[in-house]
């Protein structure tokens, strides 16, 4: 059930990032954008998301 859980919570995190990102694009007006560029950021987004995550579930 945890697992599930977890589980579902890293696809709707994956889905909430990928929606900012085609945000910020939009709002940017930026046709191209390196996988270079991206990535870091990205990274830094999951890692925050993860570790929400992580203290939400350790609180129960």
């Amino acid at each position: 059930m945890e697992a599930e859980k977890l589980k579902l919570s890293e696809a709707l995190s994956k889905k909430l990032l990928d929606t900012k990102l085609t945000h910020v694009l939009q709002a940017f007006k930026i046709d191209e954008i390196s996988l270079a560029e991206i990535t870091p950021e990205v990274e830094a987004v999951r890692t925050e998301i993860h570790d929400q995550q992580i203290a939400h579930f350790c609180a129960f």
